[in-house]
């Protein structure tokens, strides 16, 4: 009959396996071997995936800003267009004061024609999102 202690042989049996595993990552961590099975290192594998699911999302990130940025460099242009034609509008409206009214005005075809630009820009878009929506902005 042969005494042993089971508990302390798995112990030491698990703890042996536990130190060749560290033993094959560190080794493989050193010499830049490639991962083959995923049963090979599945910590690797598993941080690898995380990095690469954080480069992707970092990536997506950085084209949601440049593409908010080029929205709202678009938008800012439309806002300096407008100012401009209000300016006008402004301009035209004090010089129609001294003109006679009526259709025949030179001032009044100018400014409808700048009415119309304006509500041309009102309704621009920009991959298919309107600029100036109270909703969208």
């Amino acid at each position: 009959m042969q005494l042993t202690n089971f508990a302390f042989m798995t112990s030491r049996q698990n703890y042996l396996d536990a130190q060749r595993a560290s033993f094959k990552s560190s080794s493989r961590i050193t010499s830049g071997s490639r991962i083959i099975n995923s049963s090979d290192d599945a910590a690797a594998i598993s941080q690898a995936g995380k990095m690469k699911s954080d480069m992707l999302s970092k990536s997506s990130y950085i084209q949601n800003l440049k593409s908010a940025r080029s929205y709202l460099k678009f938008q800012e242009a439309g806002y300096q267009k407008v100012f401009s034609i209000y300016q006008r509008m402004e301009e035209l409206s004090s010089e129609s004061l001294l003109q006679p009214k009526g259709p025949s005005n030179p001032f009044n075809k100018e400014f409808e024609e700048l009415r119309k630009e304006l509500e041309n820009i009102k309704n621009s878009k920009m991959n298919g999102i309107s600029m100036f929506d109270p909703v969208a902005t």
